[in-house]
């Protein structure tokens, strides 16, 4: 048996020692520390001398244990010490192939502006690389890829042969250049005044938020080129500002409009249903409802012949419920 204290293992002595004596003939007599389990024990042996000869035993196994756990310390430090030649090749093996991969990487997000200067690169570390497994093909696969996204580049209309990855890319590509066109297009409009470029910019800003292609980075960009176009159309047509300012009261006197409509009916949908949940003697729900019923009608922030109506309403359910807890 285990204790974590001294008087732990003395309480058991003092306690248990008498029973059994009587059921096995034998009973603790002494406590002492155990250095193995780091607790006390108890035993029946009076004998201190033989207790300490144990202890010493048991501290000579300890010195020795630790003796070789530090010993098989060193001797795993100075196999690694000897080997720091073979490690160093392996790792910059793994290195370049690391590097091979980033290309690769970096191919697919494409950034064709860098891309020349990248792939030579690539073909730098493939020269120190390829003797590795399974790099060759790899290697001749971005090859391929390369030459395929160039003659895209060169010519939209081009349709590439591409493993499905790559085929992003190229769609990529098309995309960039169809963008730069449209953006062209826009900004001539915008310049001379010409009453086309509000129609214009409404299909382009809708081609792009259709587009999956296009990420969050270059929507912004494409947005801050807008707007540049969009002060320069100013210039030419003051009275488009005020169509402006007119379309964005319109579009909030709208949503106001449909903000009150949707929570009116849900006000009545939800008084509609206390009669039910009342009967039912759901006391709790038309509680949760009053309350409910109410936000929405603050949210509103209008007081017309239907809001006080409904606040009428809820009134008198609050008192009626109020009657039905007392």
């Amino acid at each position: 048996m285990l204790f974590e204290t001294q008087a732990k293992a003395d309480n058991f002595i003092k306690y248990n020692s008498a029973e059994m004596l009587e059921t096995v003939k034998k009973a603790p007599v002494r406590s002492y520390y155990c250095q193995f389990c780091m607790g006390w024990h108890v035993t029946s042996n009076p004998n201190l001398e033989v207790g300490a000869e144990l202890d010493q035993r048991e501290q000579a196994a300890i010195d020795f244990i630790r003796k070789y756990s530090e010993s098989e310390k060193m001797v795993r430090k100075q196999k690694k010490a000897e080997k720091p030649a073979m490690k160093s090749e392996r790792e910059e093996k793994k290195e370049r192939i690391c590097w091979l991969v980033k290309m690769e990487i970096c191919l697919l997000k494409y950034d064709y502006c860098t891309l020349e200067n990248l792939f030579k690169e690539y073909e730098e570390l493939y020269g120190e690389a390829k003797g590795i497994d399974g790099v060759k093909e790899r290697y001749e696969e971005v090859c391929h890829a390369y030459s395929e996204l160039q003659k895209v580049n060169e010519d939209s209309e081009y349709e590439p042969t591409l493993p499905p990855k790559y085929m992003v890319l190229a769609e990529r590509i098309k995309l960039k250049k169809w963008l730069n066109l449209k953006l062209l297009d826009l900004m001539q409009f915008a310049e001379s005044g010409d009453e086309q470029y509000e129609e214009q910019l409404r299909v382009f800003k809708k081609d792009v938020e259709q587009s999956e292609l296009i990420h969050t980075k270059a929507r912004k960009a494409i947005n801050k080129e807008i707007s540049k176009y969009n002060a320069a159309y100013k210039q030419k047509h003051p009275e488009y500002v005020e169509q402006m300012i007119l379309t964005k009261k319109r579009g909030k006197g709208i949503k106001r409009k449909e903000t009150y409509k949707k929570n009116l009916l849900e006000v009545i949908y939800t008084i509609e249903s206390m009669e039910v949940n009342f009967n039912e003697g759901n006391v709790q729900k038309c509680k949760d409802d009053i309350k409910l019923c109410l936000g929405k009608l603050d949210e509103l922030r209008l007081e017309n012949s239907s809001t006080v109506l409904l606040r009428r309403h809820l009134s008198q359910w609050t008192e009626k419920i109020g009657e039905t807890m007392a």
